[in-house]
């Protein structure tokens, strides 16, 4: 099927290029109406000849976005249409322009921290991906970041939406841990991953909650942490220990899980707990062979 344009650059007939049919611009045609406005095309038709009769619509769509992408930002819209003897070039107005790709600079995920030889079971390692960025030559800008374990007995101590993160290793075995980071222009964002390896040969150098550090577990632990929050008391022996609840934080919640714990049947600390852990910054209440 043709649709034809007239001398005055309108739609005069539509036929079908099969033998016996009238020209296009015959009287006894087919005639047709081409409507355009704001992305939507409507074509009519209705019956040629002296008076002619009533238009139908037979077609209405909308015109299929188009995306591109250029060095000066510019694109032709259009469609054409053809008679064999004439054409026309129209202007458009008020076309709208979605950009669907994306020229932003790929950001870069960098991880620094993880050891190459294996650690502890229970041993806390810190990541730091403050050397990510928003990209070659945009180093300077702002990205954000996500932590997250991929495979592996693991956990994420504290938050996983900062630059470094702390990750406690649970068993033995190789951990993957990944970091992402987007400077939050287009859909872009770059990760790495990083594995770490648990062995079990070395034993720490702290029981978890032993807050009063005399190697035992019991009452003493938690009355020791109270008294160092509330009470004016010396800081314990090793601090970081009294982290007993595995929040990522030393407070009163840490002297309620051991409670809890040790009296009334709740949870226990996170392993490798009751076997000893490493905390670097800590002298050794670990016996040889525990």
């Amino acid at each position: 099927m043709r649709v034809g344009l007239d001398g005055q650059n309108n739609v005069g007939s539509v036929v079908q290029t099969s033998s016996g049919l009238p020209a296009p611009f015959a009287p006894e045609g087919i005639r047709a109406r081409v409507r355009y406005n704001r992305g939507r095309v409507d074509v009519l038709l209705g019956p040629g000849g002296a008076g002619g009769g009533a238009l139908s619509k037979v077609l209405a769509a909308e015109i299929i976005p188009i995306s591109f992408a250029s060095a000066g930002e510019s694109a032709i819209f259009g469609f054409t249409a053809s008679t064999g003897d004439l054409s026309e070039t129209a202007e458009v107005d008020d076309l709208i322009v979605t950009r669907f790709g994306c020229d932003d600079i790929q950001e870069v995920a960098e991880i620094s921290g993880a050891p190459a030889e294996p650690v502890a079971v229970g041993a806390t390692i810190v990541l730091d991906g403050s050397g990510s960025s928003g990209g070659v030559g945009e180093e300077e800008e702002p990205v954000s970041h996500l932590w997250s374990i991929v495979s592996g007995e693991a956990q994420i101590v504290g938050p996983a939406n900062g630059p470094t993160v702390s990750v406690r290793l649970l068993s033995e075995g190789p951990v993957t841990v990944r970091l992402m980071v987007d400077d939050g222009q287009c859909s872009n964002p770059a990760s790495v991953s990083v594995v770490m390896t648990a062995g079990g040969t070395s034993l720490g150098n702290w029981i978890r909650c032993d807050c009063s550090g005399d190697g035992q577990r019991d009452i003493s632990d938690p009355i020791s942490l109270l008294g160092w929050l509330f009470l004016g008391a010396g800081a314990p022996p090793c601090p970081e220990a009294c982290e007993c609840s595995g929040d990522g934080a030393t407070d009163i919640s840490d002297a309620i899980f051991d409670l809890g714990y040790q009296f009334l049947g709740g949870p226990a600390p996170a392993p490798p707990y009751p076997d000893c852990e490493s905390f670097p910054a800590c002298g050794d209440t670990c016996a040889a062979g525990r």
